[in-house]
């Protein structure tokens, strides 16, 4: 009575793995359900399209438990989530930059929904407002009279300037998490784990800012006003930032305040400094195309 070999790799016909299966990433002997020597789990290699689609999901967001873990941290325990990541504690969570950008891109899309930044052609005046933050100011007399003498009409030079904004929105994402790093290590030079604590804790903070920022776009497409929930806001990035910095950084309540205001200050000159540059942008832009520039 013959045998039917088996396939390559070790693994039976059956799907079952025998003790001696190799591992199929680099052929180490196995000795339990995920690789000692690379970590690949036994059955990396989905079977079917809808396990495919679970495990690409389950590696991109973590639901498997790790977001609503991370998020539950995240919110209820500021600065925590930043603890357990340098304690070693990693595997119940999301990476800090995963956290990031999953936050980023929940942003983006409701951006691109109900926009951030806005330019009301009666007026003249441009805003950009992220929660708490908001900052602003009005066409210049001079960038108004080069917009007529090209003939762009300030309706189409608002398209221009959304347009403008949402596709620097990641260079500003990209620079709150580069800068809130930085200035943390001038204000904390000796704190243990130098530029990891300040990094890892730029990402954790951005991620929250952020998820609130998403909530006041989400409340905005539903029709709710930001105006009554500017003090909301406000108090709610304070205390958290205060709360977040005493948990990783320690130090008094005195200087933990007066830090959490020169980080708020620092990502007020930041967003200032970034609508300017959007405004200059979508100026230059409009007048380019009009063949003024």
């Amino acid at each position: 009575m013959g045998f039917a070999p088996s396939p390559p790799g070790g693994v039976q016909a059956s799907g079952a793995t025998p003790p001696d299966a190799g591992c199929t990433n680099c052929e180490t002997v196995l000795r339990g359900p995920v690789c000692h020597s690379c970590g690949q789990a036994v059955d990396a290699l989905p079977v079917s399209a809808p396990a495919f689609l679970r495990a690409q999901a389950t590696a991109l967001l973590g639901y498997d438990n790790r977001l609503w873990r991370t998020l539950a941290l995240l919110v209820a325990r500021p600065g925590e989530l930043t603890r357990a990541y340098l304690a070693g504690r990693c595997v119940p969570y999301l990476s800090p930059l995963g956290t990031y950008l999953l936050a980023a891109g929940a942003f983006f899309v409701l951006h691109t929904l109900e926009p951030f930044v806005r330019f009301t052609p009666a007026t003249r005046a441009f805003s950009a407002s992220l929660s708490a933050v908001t900052v602003g100011g009005d066409l210049s007399e001079e960038q108004v009279r080069l917009l007529g003498a090209a003939g762009v009409p300030l309706a189409l030079f608002g398209e221009r300037f959304s347009a403008t904004a949402t596709s620097l929105l990641p260079l500003l994402l990209l620079a709150f998490i580069a800068l809130f790093a930085l200035v943390s290590r001038v204000l904390f030079p000796r704190a243990a784990q130098g530029g990891l604590r300040h990094g890892v804790f730029a990402l954790h903070f951005g991620a929250f800012f952020l998820a609130l920022s998403s909530l006041d776009r989400a409340l905005a497409i539903v029709g709710v006003s930001a105006i009554p929930l500017a003090v909301a806001y406000s108090v709610a990035t304070a205390v958290y930032l205060t709360l977040a910095i005493r948990r990783v950084y320690g130090h008094s309540w005195t200087r933990q305040i007066g830090t959490a205001v020169v980080l708020l200050v620092t990502f007020y000159a930041l967003l200032a400094a970034w609508l300017s540059t959007v405004l200059a942008l979508a100026v230059f832009w409009a007048l380019r195309a009009s063949g003024t520039a």
